[in-house]
């Protein structure tokens, strides 16, 4: 019979039996923060509650660290830029109205979202609105009922075929009916005006977005969750280069989610992987924290609103849209001078 592996007792590392004879590698300053047990008695807003959540563990420290990161974006002296990337059903979710704080207060400068929260957004604003789901309906009763589930939420499938119509008779209507024609109008009164016209073209949002990126040298990110919106902003810095235009990486970075980078997933990936395609810099801030975007948003949003004197005078973008758009970026010749 063979002998187990490490049966050998002199093989065996004997534990000390007193403490004065562990013997242990200069530790540093790796003792220099404690955790800090979270003091309901002292917390008076929600955020003192994040500022306390940067002393304790796990998520939650990471949730404040988000927050820090955002407070540090809207006071900084320097106005960075700051992109909102929204994905995940916040409109369903009941994120409506602080997603049109964000814009409305300039606590965020550029949205780009899924299609679908645009279509609920339309759907509310059209007279539609969500209800809290009553789960002893199964969902094929649901479909005969025309009644949509988004997980514990109901929509009324009727009037979202009635925005599905109303969208459908918009996008008929532009050329060559009447908005097409008034359009046309409004344009050439524009142009007789030696003034912008608007440009109906949607390759012109690569345009506009990059040229932001260009005009601000700092900036920073906020992904709710991932997929489209976060990989259109993640990839100005790379579609920039291709247009010939210099710009810096991001200095700022936070992200809310629930997915795990393990999988590969956009949704998931880690901030400084962006760092290996020069979209985030090395040096940025940045944090990700997993957690439902139901609940990291209204706690973030509802915190730096607290201290929204401190940030107040960042006010909105002054951009010239028909200057920014005209003004061809120097190229950048990457292959030397020769």
């Amino acid at each position: 019979m063979k002998p187990a592996k490490n049966s050998d007792p002199q093989s065996k590392t004997s534990s000390p039996k007193h403490s004065s004879q562990i013997h242990f590698s200069p530790r540093g300053d790796a003792f220099k923060n404690t955790v800090d047990h979270f003091d309901v008695a002292k917390i008076r807003n929600v955020s003192e509650a994040l500022e306390a959540f940067n002393y304790t563990s796990f998520q939650s420290r990471l949730l404040g660290r988000c927050y820090k990161i955002w407070m540090r974006m809207l006071t900084d002296p320097d106005r960075p830029l700051i992109f909102f990337g929204l994905s995940g059903a916040m409109i369903a979710g009941g994120m409506r109205r602080i997603l049109r704080d964000m814009i409305a207060f300039h606590a965020i400068d550029v949205l780009v979202s899924t299609g679908a929260n645009l279509s609920h957004d339309l759907y509310e604003s059209l007279g539609g609105r969500h209800y809290i789901a009553n789960h002893h309906i199964d969902d094929p009763t649901l479909r005969e009922m025309r009644i949509d589930r988004v997980y514990d939420t109901y929509a009324d499938d009727v009037i979202f075929t009635k925005t599905d119509e109303f969208v459908e008779e918009f996008a008929d209507s532009l050329q060559p009916r009447s908005i097409g024609m008034a359009l046309t109008v409004y344009r050439n009164e524009k142009l007789k005006a030696g003034q912008p016209p608007m440009i109906y073209d949607p390759m012109v949002d690569n345009l506009e977005i990059m040229s932001l990126k260009r005009r601000w040298t700092k900036s920073g990110v906020i992904f709710l969750g991932g997929g489209t919106p976060k990989n259109y902003i993640q990839q100005v810095i790379p579609m920039s280069e291709i247009a010939g235009m210099e710009v810096p990486p991001h200095s700022y970075a936070i992200q809310v989610t629930t997915d795990d980078a393990k999988f590969g997933g956009l949704s998931g990936c880690e901030l400084p992987e962006s760092q290996s395609w020069g979209k985030l810099d090395p040096k940025a801030q940045q944090c990700t924290v997993h957690v439902d975007g139901t609940i990291g948003l209204p706690l973030l949003f509802t915190g730096i609103m607290e201290h929204y004197e401190e940030w107040k005078n960042r006010g909105k973008l002054n951009v010239n849209w028909g200057e920014a758009l005209q003004t061809p970026p120097p190229r950048i010749n990457r292959r030397g001078s020769g």
